[in-house]
């Protein structure tokens, strides 16, 4: 079973669609000067990646982001790292 809101972003009291929230982003960056393109997807691996770094454990991170598949998760965190991370969440299932 499955918790929580699968909509995250609403406006009017009506989830706000992945384009809209794009173009609102859009429209943020464009007021803040950045060229980049940033959308919501990039969010998620800005997520992934704060967690990564700041110690969180790749199966945690793999939770949060909702993915079936560790090898999605890993895609999010650099490929540096992403051993280092197998390695740890190895040794924490064999304690």
């Amino acid at each position: 079973m499955k918790s929580g809101h699968p909509e995250v972003f609403f406006e009017n009291n009506r989830p706000l669609t992945k384009e809209a929230l794009n173009r609102i982003i859009k429209a943020f960056c464009r007021e803040a000067g950045i060229l980049k393109k940033v959308t919501a997807h990039s969010f998620r691996h800005t997520t992934a990646y704060m967690m990564q770094k700041s110690g969180i454990d790749i199966i945690a991170i793999k939770r949060q982001l909702r993915h079936k598949q560790l090898s999605t998760t890993l895609r999010y965190v650099p490929p540096v790292d992403a051993a280092k991370l197998l390695n740890d969440a190895c040794s924490t299932l064999i304690e």
